[in-house]
């Protein structure tokens, strides 16, 4: 039985206390929200599991199921890149490279030459070029690094949830064995009492016409 199926079912022996219900009443508990109901029936185990089950499940659709898809349409993500490329679009920085040149050449009484100034401009460009392009080189690769490894963190849980479910099964399976053992046993043990009560009837019934 999951964590939730747990909470739930001591939810529902918890409401029969509450309410001083006796332990073999049925009743259905009634959590105040939009999930199904679950009856409890102490004559029919399995229907009360089975509630427990479906409520879990719409749980799961309701809570989970919309986060599940979002983190998945998230795997293609470009974000990373978008934000590089609205950096390198923006091209303040050669600006604000040229305006400290400036405010250096000044403190310091430097006259550039028109040769100076192209050659210190194409120098400002190709830093630029650089930039950018190491900029982009980066954003791609961390983007790349993110997707990938959300895609494995993914795949992970998929794969524990895969081992939990499984486990689930088999514990539900021990669980009906074990159920229907006891109850094979208890019948065998009320048979064995019922005719070992007859027979002690018969034999005092015996004795008295003897």
């Amino acid at each position: 039985m999951s964590f939730g199926s747990s909470l739930a079912l001591n939810a529902v022996l918890s409401q029969a206390a509450n309410q001083g219900q006796p332990a073999d009443s049925g009743f259905n508990y009634k959590p105040g929200d939009d999930l199904p109901e679950i009856g409890f029936d102490p004559s029919n185990p399995s229907q009360t599991l089975a509630d427990i089950v479906k409520r879990d499940t719409a749980r799961y659709q309701r809570d989970y199921v919309p986060v599940e898809d979002r983190a998945i349409e998230s795997l293609d993500d470009t974000s990373i890149i978008t934000d590089a490329k609205a950096r390198v679009a923006d091209g303040s920085s050669i600006g604000r490279a040229q305006a400290r040149a400036g405010r250096d050449a000044n403190r310091y009484g430097f006259r550039r030459t028109e040769a100076q100034a192209r050659q210190a401009q194409n120098e400002l460009a190709r830093g630029k070029a650089t930039g950018d392009a190491s900029i982009m080189n980066e954003a791609r690769i961390n983007q790349f690094d993110r997707n990938r490894g959300f895609r494995n963190e993914l795949i992970n849980i998929g794969r524990g949830v895969s081992e939990q479910a499984m486990q689930g099964l088999g514990d539900s399976a021990t669980m009906q064995t074990n159920r229907e053992n006891r109850n094979r046993a208890s019948k065998a043990a009320a048979s064995a009492q019922q005719t070992q009560m007859f027979g002690t009837v018969a034999a005092m019934a015996l004795m008295a016409f003897v």
